[in-house]
């Protein structure tokens, strides 16, 4: 049997050809497909310890192009590595913003510790865009939030971030910035132990001579590309996450007052249900007071007519009594007569 030939097979001398032609694609043509940009080699890392481990399977040329460290782990064909001491949750952010370009950082989404963290990760994978990203969501949260580092909070730091890390810089400035400021304010009291304690972390020591011996410190929290990564002649990358980080947290700060004014009425609504129970029971009470006060008038008035009743049975006895004394002596006398 004849094969049919395709439509691709039809060559236009051809009788049954259309006089129609289909669209053409140049032999120069430059089309683009995402999943070229992905690949098709997958590799497996896993990340995390005993219950809190998880296996993520990614394509081995989008995180490679991305991340040197990646690239190093990867080479000479090897598939699998592993991440133990690092956090699902963080590793899944930084994913995402590889694949996407979007960091999910919100205070619904991650913690202020859980953010110095995330940094160290990004450090460790050398991410330099997602590292200035992320630098600059800390120093825009702690501002906001008016909060400063715990003690416990830059020992992790200095223990999870390399020597030159600029997370390190900011906690260090931060930490001395906080011992020149305000006192007064709970959140910036550092106790003689706590600073001894920190004095014994390594690379500490240097750093915070370094900032003790200059006059004058700024806030940290500022915005601005300090504590960045990127060159000072480059366009800092962070431009466009600060616009939707901005909406994003004007966004947050409108729920969160809306959830305020919710609960401003809700407890309005609440006190003044309090205060109608309230006095709903308060009259309750006086309404019990004025029966126990009547019942107890009634008592009284029945006792009362208890004691008329028994004065009055008293009396009577003594009447009775008096009677038969005067029968009695009447007797007598008509036995004295009659003898």
């Amino acid at each position: 049997m004849a094969r049919k030939r395709s439509h691709s097979e039809i060559s236009s001398g051809s009788p049954t050809t259309s006089k129609v032609k289909g669209p053409t694609i140049s032999k120069n043509s430059t089309a683009v497909f995402f999943a070229d940009s992905v690949g098709t080699d997958m590799v497996d890392i896993h990340v995390g310890r005993d219950d809190d481990k998880k296996l993520f399977r990614l394509h081995k040329k989008k995180i490679c192009a991305h991340s040197s460290y990646f690239k190093y782990c990867f080479e000479k064909g090897k598939r699998v590595t592993r991440l133990s001491d690092e956090s699902p949750k963080l590793f899944d952010i930084i994913i995402e913003w590889i694949y996407t370009g979007k960091l999910r950082l919100s205070k619904k989404s991650i913690s202020n510790s859980e953010s110095c963290s995330l940094y160290a990760l990004a450090e460790l994978l050398v991410l330099h865009v997602a590292m200035d990203r992320i630098m600059t969501f800390i120093r825009s949260r702690y501002y906001k939030e008016n909060s400063y580092f715990r003690i416990s909070s830059i020992k992790d730091i200095y223990t999870n971030t390399s020597r030159n890390s600029q997370l390190r810089a900011y906690a260090s400035e931060m930490f001395v910035y906080t011992l020149r400021g305000d006192t007064d304010e709970d959140d910036k009291m550092i106790r003689n132990r706590e600073v001894e304690s920190l004095l014994k972390v390594d690379d500490f020591t240097s750093d915070f001579i370094k900032l003790s011996r200059q006059i004058t410190i700024e806030d940290p929290r500022l915005s601005g590309c300090r504590f960045h990564v990127h060159e000072e002649d480059d366009v800092c990358g962070d431009t466009d996450s600060n616009e939707e980080s901005d909406e994003e947290s004007d966004e947050e700060e409108d729920e969160e007052e809306d959830e305020e004014e919710d609960e401003e009425e809700d407890e309005e609504e609440d006190e003044e249900e309090d205060e109608d129970e309230e006095e709903e029971e308060d009259e309750e009470e006086e309404e019990d007071e004025e029966e126990e006060e009547e019942e107890d008038e009634d008592e009284d008035e029945d006792e009362e007519e208890e004691e008329d009743e028994e004065e009055d049975e008293e009396e009577d006895e003594e009447e009775d009594e008096e009677e038969d004394e005067e029968e009695d002596e009447d007797g007598d006398e008509e036995d004295i007569k009659d003898e």
